[in-house]
C-alpha cells in the first residue's frame, strides 16, 4: 500500500473541465486522505475521473466521487464509450482493494448508470435520479402509455 506525499494534490490541475479532482483530505473527513472528483461528469471527463479512481488503488485510499450530473452526449461518439469502459474498468479494478462510494446529486443517465453500480457505495439526493433509458423510451418499449423517473 502506498501513502500520499501531501495533502489535496491535484489530478486535473492542467485543463479545464467541469471535473475537480485530487488527492488528500476532505472537508468532514477525518485525518485520512481519500481520492476524490466532483462536477458534472461527461465524456471530456472520463480520462480525469479513471485517474482518480486509479490514484485511489495506487495509493490504497477510498474513493469519493460527487455527480452533479453524469450522461454521454450523443455527440460523444465512441470516444465517449471508450472513456466510459475505462472508467468502469478502474471501478472493477477497484473492487476488494479500496472502498469506492459515489454521491448523486442530479441525473445520471445511460451507460453511467450502469457504471455508477459497480461503486460499493451510492448515496442519491433528493435530485438525483439515475436509469439507463429515458421514461418515454422504458414506457415505449414496454407498451406503456406513460411512465415517469419515479416510476421507475
Amino acid at each position: 500500500m502506498g501513502t500520499v506525499a501531501a495533502p489535496r494534490l491535484p489530478i486535473a490541475s492542467d485543463r479545464s473541465g467541469s471535473v475537480t479532482a485530487g488527492v488528500g483530505q476532505l472537508a468532514g473527513f477525518d485525518d485520512r486522505p481519500v481520492a476524490w472528483f466532483h462536477g458534472a461528469v461527461g465524456a471530456p471527463d472520463a480520462p480525469v475521473v479513471e485517474r482518480t479512481i486509479r490514484a485511489g488503488i495506487d495509493n490504497g485510499i477510498p474513493v469519493v466521487g460527487v455527480i452533479e450530473r453524469s450522461g454521454l452526449d450523443a455527440n460523444a461518439g465512441l470516444a465517449g464509450l471508450a472513456g466510459l469502459g475505462r472508467v468502469a474498468a478502474a471501478l472493477v479494478a477497484a473492487s476488494g482493494v479500496v472502498p469506492t462510494a459515489l454521491v448523486l446529486d442530479g441525473p445520471c443517465l445511460g451507460g453511467p448508470a450502469v457504471a455508477a453500480g459497480l461503486a460499493d457505495l451510492v448515496v442519491m439526493t433528493r435530485r438525483a435520479t439515475m436509469f439507463v433509458n429515458r421514461p418515454e423510451t422504458t414506457a415505449r418499449m414496454t407498451g406503456t402509455n406513460h411512465l415517469d423517473p419515479q416510476e421507475l
